[in-house]
């Protein structure tokens, strides 16, 4: 039997049934983002995607949920996989001091989540006869937009010669087309076919698209910010909530840091804890770090009662063999082994 918890997704207005998101997962991604040849997040984003989907125990056309849907998936697997709340630390890009925030997310799930459970879908007259039915784009149409936007600046690529108003991120909004009596639905279309349709259409009615239902969106949605991180040099970093800034609070909330970090993490694991590695992977993040508090607290109780017993040990020697009536030396009653020698970081 595998573990299981609900999450509430927006699009549908019913909650889904996920399994949980382990160390495996996390360790997925980890490498993903690594080893990512674009500059924007299309592995990462691929992987996350295939982990979203698998991990969905019911038959959902993953492909057709919303970017607003995976991110309210992510946040409320957070909350159940790695804890209500997490500390992110970063280095001050100013002074370069290290900077820390705890943040609670069960306190911003509860303020995100009137934002989240809203109806994105608007239909835009752009013409005599012409309308665009928008919505935020699907997971899958967020992926071939990526897709597309990666190809685009390659060498050699079809795309690189495209006008630079055309983008799909853009064109990704638009779900439906209707001229007169005829409907062209482009949520599941191939991109190659979506592609030359979007080039058909006129630019003022993209630019239509940004100005009254992109625009609207990040009304509705933002200004939004998650948390702060302050320097005491001054410097400042908002934590801001968008549908552009999704990906990135993705990873930022999956701390999914370096494979190297990861695999220390599990050595120390198998090695301190004496945890099977096959076993780790199958835990979440959430379990991982309570192992590694239990055997934190377990080390500071060790070293309180050696330190302890060597005090005991250091007095019996005084009182057999220090000079009867002689005061004893300062040196003597603090002894180096006495002070605090720190536990593992581990």
């Amino acid at each position: 039997m595998q573990q299981t918890y609900l999450n509430w997704i927006p699009s549908v207005q019913r909650y889904v049934r996920f399994n949980e998101f382990t160390t495996q997962h996390q360790l997925f991604l980890s490498k993903a983002r690594q080893f990512d040849p674009t500059e924007v997040d299309l592995e990462f984003t691929y992987t996350l995607n295939q982990v979203l989907s698998e991990l969905c125990t019911e038959d959902i056309d993953f492909d057709m949920l919303t970017v607003v849907d995976k991110f309210a998936c992510v946040l409320q697997m957070v909350i159940a996989c790695f804890g209500s709340t997490q500390k992110f630390s970063m280095a001050c890009p100013k002074c370069e001091n290290g900077l820390s925030i705890d943040v609670d997310f069960n306190k911003h799930l509860q303020m995100i989540a009137p934002k989240l459970d809203h109806n994105f879908v608007q239909v835009l007259k752009v013409g005599d006869d012409c309308s665009l039915t928008c919505n935020v784009p699907t997971i899958g149409n967020e992926y071939m937009a990526l897709q597309w936007l990666a190809d685009k600046g390659r060498p050699g690529s079809e795309d690189e010669q495209i006008d630079t108003f055309f983008d799909m991120s853009v064109a990704s909004y638009i779900t439906n087309i209707s001229v007169g009596e005829h409907n062209v639905n482009l949520v599941k279309m191939p991109f190659k076919e979506k592609r030359e349709i979007f080039m058909s259409l006129p630019l003022p009615y993209l630019q239509q698209v940004k100005e009254d239902y992109i625009a609207n969106i990040d009304e509705v949605l933002t200004p939004f910010d998650l948390d702060q991180i302050k320097c005491t040099c001054g410097y400042v970093n908002n934590i801001t909530f968008s549908v552009g800034s999704l990906n990135m609070l993705v990873r930022l909330f999956l701390n999914a840091g370096s494979p190297e970090a990861m695999y220390q993490d599990l050595y120390d694991l198998a090695t301190k804890v004496e945890l099977p590695p096959q076993y780790v992977l199958t835990i979440t993040p959430g379990e991982r770090s309570a192992y590694k508090q239990i055997h934190r607290k377990q080390q500071q109780a060790k070293s309180r009662e050696e330190q302890i017993e060597n005090s005991e040990l250091d007095s019996a020697d005084f009182d057999n063999d220090g000079p009867l009536g002689q005061e004893p030396t300062p040196e003597r009653l603090t002894p180096a082994h006495l002070q605090p020698t720190g536990t593992s970081s581990f």
